[in-house]
């Protein structure tokens, strides 16, 4: 069960016209102003643009310092990149340096993100939340009901710009400016937060309410005021989760099956067995309810929207980089069923909505992150060692003059 505290107990709220860098305490009885825009954040799953097919490196550099968390890409199409010291830098679609500001004495602990406002902010390992203008400038700082932050922290956006934090068995939820909602706790770990859908004429409340899963498997549906719900169970320990409906989701559970549970009838739905490999946790589902899902022997598993199985296919053969674990293979997934898949040390791989694979010439490095879609249809990818690439796609050949 989940225990909702006082909000009174820490007030985290920032003035959007703060001039301070320190953290400011604000009366959490005073309305704040909302955005319905949705915070922008990291994700397997982009809402908008489209990945680019046949792609191709158009630029390779390397940035100052080595990158810690994948990267977020801002409303102006510029690129956030929290580095492995503490330091926040924004570079622009090229690739050159816009403006960087350390953190403190605390590394990010997650990827950076960007309120409706424009506000780029990053959570630290210090468990501070820390806010800049689109021009570098500190904002705010504030101190979140943490304590310090491990590899466990997970940050998914709300759809009226708040922001969902759970660390471990914590939670904690922000509104659009910042400011404190709730505060609550649970008996049990959080895997993954999976946000609310877009509200729709005839869906029911359900829809709208983000869910919890929890590492023992199950789901729960959260209140605004930090109160949850229990829904429903997977029936195994759930490595990854995506949102497929209003009432069902899918899980990859104990690295071998990949499951939808509706949560409605509380029943599962078996989608996939791994009998002589493993399902990694990286999971995606697009707006067509398609998904792909990652497994070890460099496989790639894609499922249609009703969850039969359209095809899968090995995208790098034969290996070339060090057999993927928790963070050597990472996904990007559109609307219109094409895959990106950075692997360790083989480069980017794409994957047609009809199973074709393609790898992108020099685009291979040691560690790479999970790419970002950089509207419309451009990718930017960056790796620990510092190493930042932007794909796009082919330009088709030139029309020869020769007559035939």
């Amino acid at each position: 069960m989940i225990r909702p505290w006082l909000p009174a107990l820490l007030l985290l709220g920032v003035a959007l016209s703060a001039l301070s860098a320190r953290a400011r305490e604000l009366d959490p009885a005073v309305p704040q102003r909302f955005a319905l825009d949705p915070v922008r954040a990291s994700t397997s799953s982009p809402s908008q643009g489209s990945l680019p097919r046949n792609a191709s490196v158009a630029f390779r550099l390397r940035v100052a310092n080595a990158v810690a968390h994948p990267p977020a890409v801002t409303p102006d199409k510029t690129v956030l990149i929290a580095h492995a010291d503490p330091v926040l830098a924004e570079y622009d679609a090229r690739g050159r340096s816009l403006w960087a500001a350390r953190l403190g004495p605390n590394p990010a602990a997650t990827s950076p993100f960007v309120f409706a406002d424009g506000t780029r902010a990053v959570i630290t390992e210090g468990g501070e939340l820390v806010g800049f203008s689109p021009r570098g400038r500190s904002v705010f700082r504030a101190r979140l009901p943490f304590g310090t932050i491990g590899p466990s922290l997970v940050v998914a956006p709300l759809g009226d710009g708040g922001l969902l934090l759970a660390e471990r068995q914590r939670v904690v939820g922000l509104d659009a400016a910042g400011t404190l909602r709730f505060r609550a706790e649970l008996d049990k770990d959080v895997s993954t937060i999976l946000p609310g859908l877009a509200p729709a004429a005839g869906a029911d409340a359900l829809s709208t309410r983000a869910l919890l899963v929890t590492r023992g498997g199950s789901v729960l549906d959260l209140g605004s005021d930090g109160r949850s719900t229990w829904r429903a169970r997977f029936s195994g320990n759930v490595t990854a989760a995506a949102r497929l409906g209003a009432s069902r989701v899918l899980g990859v559970l104990d690295a071998q099956r990949l499951v939808e549970l509706d949560l409605v009838a509380d029943t599962e739905k078996l989608l996939a067995e791994a009998a002589d490999f493993s399902l990694l946790p990286e999971l995606a589902v697009n707006r067509r309810g398609e998904s792909r899902v990652l497994g070890s022997n460099d496989l790639l598993l894609a499922f249609d929207a009703a969850g039969a199985e359209r095809f899968r296919v090995p995208f790098a053969t034969p290996a070339t980089g060090p057999e993927p674990r928790d963070g050597a293979a990472e996904l990007l997934f559109d609307s219109a069923g094409t895959t990106l898949v950075a692997r360790a040390g083989a480069g980017v791989f794409s994957i047609s909505a009809d199973g074709v694979v393609t790898r992108v010439e020099s685009s291979a490095c040691p560690e790479p992150l999970r790419p970002a879609l950089l509207p419309p249809s451009s990718v930017v990818v960056a790796c620990r060692s510092g190493i930042l690439l932007r794909l796009e796609a082919a330009a088709p050949p030139a029309a020869s003059d020769t007559p035939r």
